[in-house]
């Protein structure tokens, strides 16, 4: 089973640094924002911890199958990250 959705990686990044993967997007109009997002690249923000960001990282890896095929493998990797806290 392959993962096709990235947006539990980005709704990780904005939970922990209150910023998107894509920068500011842009509020004149719907067609505008979507443009930007399928244009930018994700980038993560430089204050996450390694682990934050290899967690992040891999649920946003382009190829579907390798990222996580599970959320439950994600929440395994998230009690691992608040254990280690």
């Amino acid at each position: 089973m392959c993962s096709s959705d990235l947006s539990l990686g980005a709704t990780l990044h904005h939970a922990l640094t209150a910023t998107s993967i894509f920068g500011a997007i842009p509020d004149d109009g719907p067609l505008a924002a979507l443009r930007h997002l399928l244009e930018s690249a994700p980038v993560l923000a430089t204050d996450l911890r390694d682990d934050e960001a290899r967690l992040i990282a891999w649920c946003l890896r382009p190829g579907r199958c390798d990222r996580p095929a599970t959320a439950a493998l994600v929440a395994d990797q998230l009690d691992r990250l608040t254990e280690a806290a």
